[in-house]
């Protein structure tokens, strides 16, 4: 059984739905790893319960009182995800584990914590592995609807919640069918169960040893750029206000051991990310490299985009003159600053870095917008002031439809001072699950994880930036893949153009393609 399975999954390829490849040997568990910030505090921005993952499993509500949090996955089962929508977007993903079977009753309440009561859906993926060679009655009971999905094949389009829905078709004895279900509840009762039946088998809920979970995509790095081989064991937050909020800004020092010095990150955040849960894991993650990290919130609900640069501007050096006072990490002003953002964060950067010297910032050695806005949303300014020196990179997102290309092409044309530009395209991969979406939310925490998307893609490269700005190392990296599912086949690399505009990538969703 095991080789044929391992057979039929090596020759597998079906788009988007279904196409994995898990051998059921060689691999017994799949730990799961999340490490909490060690010295933070409980209730502190970096200290929230928040959702993270690792692995397979995204882990909701954590207590951060915890140092550690450790469990181990089986591998029968069906990876299980849940959204707090019925549309399955992953920006809307809250919840991901394992599951032994397709037969849940929820009731009237909801499957967990971070699950709405109604409105919310479950994708089961992974494989079925028949014991006999005949055909199967498949039956579907669910309340409210439910889509099966067999071989990347739609099979039953269950619509209605008071009685089951059936299909017929053939399967192959110890063969690994790909499967899908996406089962969505509107509002009331909730429950859904998966059976199966043929001459020879009895009908019963698909039974665990009988399901093999989808291949988990990779966990972070446990070393080098994007890893988790931390110098400092934790970082001191301190939230600097200001009379006027729109100049108020977070200040992460590296702790344990506490440096005597270090050098600066400023980290300016998307529209209305302006409060450091939405980007906690990256903030916490360039603090425990060593850097001072500078989070301005340069704006609130009525803020007009022409000042979001200068807003920014003044909370930054109100920051760095607090820390020049007796008590705090010292930052290495001579050694300039790097600038990185997201979304209209990634435009700001750009505009700061351009304005740094007039306005009394140290140097921007380098700059890294993540999926910058539209200039017709937030304007660049000072394009041309930036240094010819300064290192550029910008990142793009394949099915980013909220900005897509349209502020890194912006970012390119508006700097030809600037030589060695680096234009990162990221893509999407459904190879296994949960999926990894590159779409405009992925770098943030707003759906509340973290994948290897980060880690290996948005996190890695501005480590390397870093090393280059500051030591002088990693200026050369190239490095385009972005780690293996847990079946090895390789999560789809990122494509990388210097100095020049690439075109857009085939079936790429984003804007301006």
């Amino acid at each position: 059984m095991q080789s044929e399975i391992r057979k039929y999954f090596m020759r597998r390829t079906v788009p988007q739905i279904g196409a994995w490849s898990t051998p059921v040997t060689g691999v017994k568990r799949w730990p799961q790893l999340w490490r909490n910030p060690a010295g933070t505090k409980r209730g502190d921005p970096l200290s929230m319960r928040k959702l993270a993952i690792t692995g397979l499993l995204l882990v909701g509500c954590l207590d951060t009182g915890h140092d550690t949090l450790e469990q181990e996955l089986e591998t029968s089962g069906l990876t299980a995800e849940y959204f707090r929508s019925t549309t399955f977007e992953a920006n809307q993903r809250v919840l991901a584990r394992i599951e032994p079977s397709i037969d849940a009753t929820y009731g009237w309440g909801s499957p967990a914590s971070v699950v709405p009561v109604d409105n919310f859906g479950v994708r089961w993926s992974g494989a079925i592995v028949p014991r006999y060679s005949e055909r199967y009655t498949l039956t579907i009971a669910a309340d409210d609807t439910a889509r099966v999905y067999i071989d990347g094949q739609l099979v039953i389009d269950h619509a209605s919640a008071w009685a089951p829905s059936s299909t017929q078709l053939a399967l192959t004895a110890n063969r690994a069918h790909a499967i899908v279900v996406e089962y969505a509840e509107h509002w009331g009762w909730a429950a859904a169960r998966l059976e199966w039946q043929s001459a020879s088998q009895v009908r019963e809920v698909i039974p665990t040893a009988r399901l093999v979970p989808a291949p988990a995509p990779p966990p972070q790095p446990t070393a080098g750029s994007g890893g988790s081989d931390y110098p400092h064991g934790s970082c001191v937050e301190t939230r600097r206000p200001h009379w006027w909020d729109d100049y108020s800004s977070w200040v992460y020092e590296p702790a344990a051991p506490r440096p005597a010095s270090a050098q600066v990150v400023v980290f300016n955040h998307g529209w209305m990310g302006n409060e450091p849960q939405f980007y906690a894991r990256w903030l916490d993650h360039l603090c425990r490299r060593g850097a001072i990290v500078i989070f301005p919130r340069y704006q609130n609900l009525l803020t007009l985009p022409q000042f979001f640069t200068p807003n920014a501007i003044v909370a930054v050096k109100d920051a760095l003159a607090w820390l020049a006072t007796p008590g705090h990490v010292q930052p290495r002003i001579a050694d300039g600053m790097v600038v990185l953002g997201h979304s209209a964060g990634g435009t700001v950067s750009m505009s700061m870095a351009g304005a740094a010297a007039a306005q009394g910032l140290p140097v921007a050695r380098a700059v890294f917008p993540v999926q910058p806005a539209a200039p017709a949303v937030v304007p660049f300014t000072d394009l041309p002031a930036i240094p010819a020196t300064t290192r550029v990179g910008c990142f793009v997102g394949d099915a980013d439809t909220v900005v897509g290309r349209l502020g890194c092409d912006a970012a390119f044309a508006g700097t030809p001072q600037i030589t060695g530009k680096r234009y990162w395209w990221q893509f999407s991969d459904g190879h296994g699950a949960p999926r990894l979406v590159a779409d405009h939310f992925q770098p943030s925490e707003a759906a509340g994880y973290i994948d290897a998307l980060d880690t290996r893609g948005a996190w890695r490269i501005a480590d390397d930036m870093i090393s280059c700005a500051f030591t002088g190392t990693s200026c050369n990296a190239t490095t385009v893949g972005q780690g293996a599912w847990s079946d090895g086949t390789p999560v789809h690399p990122l494509a990388l153009t210097i100095d020049a505009l690439p075109g857009c990538p085939a079936g790429s969703t984003a804007t301006g393609c």
